[in-house]
Order: C-alpha cells, then sequence, then structure tokens
C-alpha cells in the first residue's frame, strides 16, 4: 500500500508515517509539506492508494487541492486532515 501525507507540520507528517508504517512491511508513506510537492508526487506515483490531506497548507487553500486531487485521480481515496474544530469547517 502507498500512501501519500500531506501536511506542513514536520511532527504530524513524521508521526502519521511512524504509526502507518508500523501496520505492515508492505506500507510505504511520501510525504509532502506543501501542495505543489504532493501534486508533483501524485504525478510520479501512479500506484497511490491514499492520501492524507491537511486542509490547510501554505502554498495553496486545502479545498483546492482536494479538487485537483479527485479530478485527477478519481481512484485514490482522499482523507482530508484537520485540527481545526470549526463547525464551518468540520
Amino acid at each position: 500500500m502507498h500512501i501519500l501525507v500531506v501536511d506542513d507540520h514536520h511532527l504530524v507528517r513524521e508521526g502519521l508515517r511512524i504509526a502507518l508504517s508500523s501496520l505492515a512491511a508492505e506500507v510505504h508513506v511520501s510525504e509532502a509539506h506543501r501542495a505543489a510537492r504532493a501534486l508533483a508526487i501524485a504525478r510520479v506515483q501512479s500506484n497511490l492508494d491514499l492520501i492524507l490531506l491537511d486542509l490547510h497548507l501554505p502554498d495553496a487553500n486545502g479545498l483546492d487541492v482536494l479538487i485537483q486531487l479527485r479530478a485527477q485521480y478519481e481512484e485514490v481515496p482522499v482523507v482530508v486532515l484537520s485540527g481545526d474544530y470549526e463547525v464551518q469547517v468540520v
């Protein structure tokens, strides 16, 4: 399984990578700290099985990135992550 973790916080990416990689030897995690990097990785790694996407990224609106990812890689599930607890965001 190939998972792409997109989050601008290093500790979040590292924690998710460690947790996900420990599930099975077949789990491979790629990381991106910006939207541009995430889209570049997605273009190169055609075997992605899951994308974990932070809603708040420094170089793009997370919803815009979600729309781009869904349009280009509609078969890949995307889980939106956010520490935001505002009702409108949730």
